[in-house]
């Protein structure tokens, strides 16, 4: 175990919380195959010499107490029998919760997995549930479907007598994966994840082929495993010779212009295919920024500061798996590689770090009400740019959090709590029919409208942006719904500023919006777009509208975030409406003062007609058609 680090969490000298540094194991991803072997659950330890001769020794004992050759020949040749009457004896008492397995696979973790998706699993060896179980208990969404098969019929049953045994959720069924699958199997192709936990080790390498083979054709995504490789060698070979003939194969497939190379540029050259950094905000409402770079620092983080000039995108291709950036643009944001998962990391869990992306922090940090300001979130849930906001007004401060479901606010208070914000006021309510003239909102000065919208920037499983063809009915509905919460939000009195953002990337619930609210009488009257908010960021609004420039775009290709959209509007002062009436005064006394001009020159034209002996419409109609031509390029 690493050592413990000290953090303190409150102003009082006297507070100091101990909290156990947790290094983000599991979480290495093998990209050199010539490492194949070495790539183990052993590669964080650094072994003393003491260690390392009291290994040695246990080794050795183990071989001077080897199975005789009749019982292991019976152990091998009828293994489930063995287990049934292990299991019929001791039944669930040596039931051992697993709770290392999200760390060690973060992929099983469903809350990495995006809502509303079903994730298929298939447990080998699942033996009374020491895995299955726990699995399902985590996952709170309900996304995992779980499939769970021991060759011990009674080790099957068992689990099923379970409490926590959840049909709805749950099939257990017996099935030795050396042997063809069983009628109740899953389908070929159909899984997104096969665990085998301390499995595959234990097959006979006579048998290991076709177990190997049968899990191959079950999933469609990856196998996990805890096996050592080094610590079976003759498994590690049938692996290879299997490994040999897929190789193989690719080759032939390569000559055909369909190899791995060829499927690799195919995914380089897809638009859609991005890669985006984690990216943690460090919540001062808990510690410092120069706290949290500090405990990093001693947790063997290598801490990297950023410049705006710097190659944004190059930086974060070029980091390390043990490296921290930190953000050039948005304040007391981190960036993580994107191949840790830190939903299991202390500081996480104990949120002193907020998951959120760099997109989702651009509202709160751009709109930066000033210190112990009144701000009023909208649609609040589930509290992520809350917190953000409650953080930057302080404790003097407050924040009005209302949103529409009940249950999601209930999520946001949980959240809120977590967070460590005291400065909230968290309501259940539609915006929309919200008397902002109350007297309890004549402190508010800043509003952040984040409107339900399609989504449609969200690099959610696989990386893959959810954009695509989406239906412009609905985006109409959307686009109507979103103009009317940020009319109602400018409505405020004594509201200064109000940042408006989507998570989307459609023209329709961004600048469609943004335009549709600037012809509002009101809103013309009282409120302008800021400009220019950020000019360090080069992705902007569309230059179709004349505004797009003080809008504020994310793309994932660009920007190494989700796709998304701010603009800023800002109350007009005093002066700048007189002078913005006067100006159109101006501009109404210089067309009169033109238009008299031309009447004047019409007179003057007709008064010398007798002389001219020409058309004078024609001449008039010339005249006018030249001096109009004139005064519009002015």
């Amino acid at each position: 175990m690493r050592e413990n680090v000290a953090l303190q969490t409150s102003k009082s000298e006297e507070e100091v919380h101990e909290e156990p540094k947790c290094n983000p194991f599991g979480t290495r991803y093998l990209t050199d195959e010539t490492r194949v072997w070495e790539h183990n659950a052993w590669d964080n330890v650094d072994w003393s010499e003491e260690m390392e001769q009291h290994a040695r020794q246990v080794v050795e004992t183990q071989k001077t107490q080897a199975v005789e050759d009749a019982k292991a020949k019976q152990l091998l040749d009828e293994p489930a029998k063995q287990w049934d009457a292990f299991y019929s004896q001791h039944n669930n008492n040596f039931f051992k919760d697993r709770n290392w397995l999200l760390k060690e696979f973060p992929e099983l973790d469903m809350n990495n997995h995006p809502e509303g998706s079903t994730v298929r699993v298939l447990e080998v060896g699942c033996g009374v549930g020491n895995t299955s179980l726990p699995l399902v208990q985590w996952d709170e969404h309900r996304r995992m479907y779980l499939y769970c098969c021991d060759y011990s019929d009674v080790a099957v049953q068992v689990l099923k007598q379970n409490d926590k045994y959840d049909t709805s959720r749950m099939h257990g069924f017996v099935w030795d994966i050396t042997q063809d699958p069983p009628e109740d199997a899953p389908a070929k192709e159909s899984l997104d994840y096969v665990v085998c936990i301390y499995v595959l080790s234990a097959i006979h390498p006579s048998k290991a082929r076709q177990a190997v083979h049968n899990l191959e054709i079950s999933v469609g995504g990856s196998i996990v495993s805890s096996m050592s490789l080094q610590a079976s060698p003759r498994l590690r070979g049938v692996i290879y010779r299997h490994t040999k003939a897929i190789h193989d194969r690719e080759k032939a497939l390569a000559a055909d212009g369909r190899g791995v190379a060829a499927i690799k540029e195919a995914g380089e050259n897809t638009e859609t295919t991005v890669v985006i950094p984690r990216y943690a905000r460090i919540n001062t409402l808990k510690w410092t920024a120069e706290e949290a770079i500090e405990t990093l620092t001693s947790e063997d983080w290598k801490v990297v500061e950023v410049s705006p000039e710097d190659d944004f995108a190059k930086c974060v291709g070029n980091m390390a798996e043990d490296e921290v950036l930190i953000d050039p643009h948005v304040e007391n944001l981190l960036i993580f590689p994107h191949s840790n998962d830190f939903h299991r990391y202390w500081l996480v869990e104990q949120r002193y770090l907020i998951l959120q992306d760099k997109a989702s922090c651009l509202p709160a940090f751009l709109l930066a009400p000033s210190p112990g300001s009144h701000v009023f979130d909208t649609c609040a849930a589930p509290g992520m740019k809350t917190s953000h906001v409650a953080s930057i007004v302080g404790e003097t401060g407050k924040v009005w959090a209302m949103d529409r479901s009940e249950e999601r606010v209930t999520v946001m208070n949980q959240i809120l709590e977590e967070c460590g914000v005291q400065n909230a006021s968290v309501f259940h309510g539609d915006f929309l029919k919200t008397d902002v003239t109350d007297k309890k909102f004549l402190k508010v000065k800043y509003a952040i409208v984040d409107p339900p919208c399609s989504g449609s920037g969200m690099v959610k499983r696989m990386d893959e942006l959810t954009g695509g063809n989406a239906d412009k009915g609905r985006l109409e509905k959307l686009k109507n719904l979103q103009a009317m919460i940020l009319k109602h939000a400018l409505k405020f009195p004594n509201l200064q500023r109000a940042v408006y953002s989507t998570c989307s990337i459609h023209e329709e619930e961004n600048e469609q919006v943004v335009d549709e609210v600037l012809l509002d009488t009101y809103v013309r009257q009282h409120f302008r777009l800021a400009s220019p908010i950020l000019p360090a960021w080069n992705c902007r609004g569309l230059d179709s509208y004349e505004f797009g420039s003080d809008c504020l775009r994310a793309d994932p290709a660009k920007t190494l975030t989700n796709g998304f959209f701010v603009a800023m509007f800002e109350r007009i002062s005093e002066d700048c409406g007189q002078q913005d009436n006067k100006n159109r005064k101006k501009k109404k006394h210089k067309e009169r003062d033109e238009s008299m001009d031309i009447e004047e020159m019409l007179g003057a034209i007709l008064r010398v007609k007798a002389y001219l002996d020409v058309d004078s419409d024609n001449l008039a109609a010339a005249y006018i058609q030249h001096t109009s031509s004139a005064i519009i390029s002015d």
